[in-house]
């Protein structure tokens, strides 16, 4: 069952026990096998996908040590209560769970600046035509490990005097409800992802590294959209529970 959602390939330049690793990480972090799964026999995935008993073993034996897989007498099978379960998610419990993980959590902010809609278009919004929209770029960190990276925007019309704010480790959404005050509506899109090449970069990850890609949309009261968030978490990272609290 399995093997039919990882595609190993030869000629990336990326061993096949790390593609083979990420691949399974994926697929357990989205819960597509049923919770009682037990993993192939190492020798019949490695026949199943072309690769080394040794390739598998290295996947396997990782997947334990981080606690995703545990070894019982029929076989490994995929640990249970390992993932978020909520569909929201905020900064603040990543925060929280940098903390959680014994780091060090610090934010660094990259860069700020004014947006026109035209160079907004690869985007999926509904922000008001004659809108300019204010980004911030940044990461969070755990020591000196990048663990997310958040693309910000934020309309300039519906928000006005929020381009001439600085942005460094500015908490915006209590600032927003504050300064605001009105009815808002809060979509986020929850989903596991790989890294793209861009993200991977930033983030100093291997392309095709798991993560989870979190969407963040605000609407106001009239139906305009007064926010965008792009959120990218190195998965392995991020293994505690989130919550509803939009606190940045």
């Amino acid at each position: 069952m399995i093997e039919k959602y990882i595609s190993i390939d030869k000629r990336r330049n990326q061993s096949i026990q790390e593609q083979l690793k990420q691949a399974l990480y994926s697929v357990i972090m989205v819960r597509t096998l049923p919770e009682d799964y037990v993993m192939p026999s190492i020798k019949d995935m490695a026949k199943s996908l072309d690769v080394s008993i040794e390739d598998v073993q290295y996947a396997y034996d990782v997947l334990v040590k981080e606690k995703f897989l545990v070894l019982e007498p029929k076989g490994y099978q995929v640990r249970q209560s390992i993932l978020p379960v909520n569909h929201g998610i905020s900064l603040k419990a990543l925060i929280d769970g940098i903390s959680n993980i014994g780091l060090t959590p610090n934010i660094q902010d990259i860069d700020q600046g004014i947006v026109k809609l035209k160079d907004f278009k690869k985007i999926d919004h509904r922000f008001d035509e004659d809108d300019k929209l204010v980004k911030f770029s940044r990461l969070y960190l755990g020591n000196d490990h990048k663990i997310s990276y958040l693309d910000n925007y934020l309309s300039t019309k519906h928000f006005p005097g929020m381009e001439d704010l600085n942005y460094t480790n500015f908490q915006i959404y209590p600032y927003i409800f504050e300064k605001y005050p009105g009815n808002y509506a809060i979509k986020r899109h929850f989903t596991i992802e790989s890294m793209n090449k861009e993200v991977a970069n930033i983030l100093d990850q291997a392309e095709g590294s798991p993560a989870i890609h979190i969407i963040s949309q605000i609407y106001n009261e009239a139906g305009s959209q007064v926010e965008y968030s792009n959120i990218w978490v190195c998965a392995h990272f991020f293994k505690f529970k989130v919550s509803s609290d939009f606190s940045l």
